[in-house]
């Protein structure tokens, strides 16, 4: 029984692997020169990427329609997403682009009111910057849109106000008459 326990263990000679070692020391330290070499140049040329995120909100407003308002959004966010990715997926700043832009239901209902802005940069402030010209592009528009919105409020209420008057007269007209 001895015999089979002392044929399982065989002792580790730590001098036979040091010796080997050594006999291939000069290839040990090549190999080990160039992993640090190759590491330390793909290190020091890897340019850092920042990543920026925005979320815009779609605004309201008021229409007046046969005398009652209506509460109407600017734009609809499938619509928006897709005419802002046409125009701005794609067209890369030598510093910051946008990367994708979507549809985002916070709420989770099917009402959709807001868009996700995604871009990245060399720098944080031109991966922000990317976004900034979104948002400044989709204020312009829809500052147009408010614009006509509110001409049209006013002519509108000009319009009541003219029938107001009108009725006013002749309801004037009428008393006088009887008076």
């Amino acid at each position: 029984m001895q015999s089979l326990y002392s044929s399982e263990y065989r002792e580790i000679n730590v001098r036979f692997f040091l010796k080997s070692i050594y006999e291939f020391k000069l290839l040990v330290i090549a190999i080990t020169l160039f992993c640090t070499l190759l590491a330390s140049y793909f290190a020091s040329n890897i340019v850092p990427i920042y990543k920026s995120e925005g979320l815009l909100k779609i605004g309201y407003y008021h229409e007046l329609r046969d005398g009652n308002f209506l509460i109407k959004p600017l734009d609809s966010a499938s619509d928006l997403t897709s005419k802002l990715s046409f125009i701005f997926l794609g067209k890369n700043d030598s510093k910051g682009w946008i990367e994708e832009i979507k549809v985002e239901n916070q709420d989770r209902t099917n009402i959709e009111e807001y868009v996700r802005i995604e871009s990245k940069g060399m720098s944080p402030e031109s991966s922000a910057n990317a976004i900034r010209k979104v948002v400044d592009y989709v204020q312009l528009q829809h500052g147009r849109k408010l614009d006509k919105s509110s001409q049209l409020l006013k002519i509108s209420l000009g319009i009541i106000d003219a029938e107001i008057d009108a009725m006013s007269s002749k309801q004037n007209n009428i008393l006088s008459d009887k008076a």
